[in-house]
């Protein structure tokens, strides 16, 4: 099965999943919690609710299978805000995209974490910049 974030296919196969957890909704056991600490934990306000009714939308069941939740929850992300450049720094709250139908990649990227986070399942954001090789040659000068 292939996951699309922000234009980039990831490729996952139900191994890559606990068995635990492959129906959604699931519960994380104890000794788990002092692992994820506040990964679980919503950061964005939603006094409208329509963030989490966006996202709610995309259980279609329940229980239901993780993966295809995840897959739609992608696919929503990828077939409803479309990408724009912006050069200012930052990101946006998840529910910017959702109003303006827009966002960068980093926003893609808070958009399905808060959302993974609003369903339950720990979520965080990595971030890879790549190395500009003319900046790091002026900083060993």
């Amino acid at each position: 099965m292939r996951i699309s974030i922000g234009g980039q296919r990831l490729r996952t196969t139900p191994a890559s999943i606990a068995a635990s957890a492959i129906t959604y909704p699931f519960s994380y056991g104890e000794h788990e919690w002092k692992d994820l600490g506040g990964l679980r934990e919503v950061q964005y306000a939603d006094p409208s609710d329509l963030f989490r009714q966006w996202i709610g939308a995309f259980v279609r069941t329940s229980p239901t299978d993780t993966l295809s939740l995840l897959k739609d929850l992608s696919g929503g992300v990828s077939n409803e805000i479309a990408y724009q450049s912006r050069e200012a720094e930052g990101t946006q709250s998840p529910l910017e995209p959702l109003r303006l139908r827009s966002g960068t990649c980093r926003d893609f990227a808070v958009l399905f974490a808060e959302a993974g986070r609003v369903l339950g399942f720990a979520a965080r954001n990595g971030v890879r910049i790549p190395l500009q090789p003319q900046s790091l040659a002026y900083r060993l000068k």
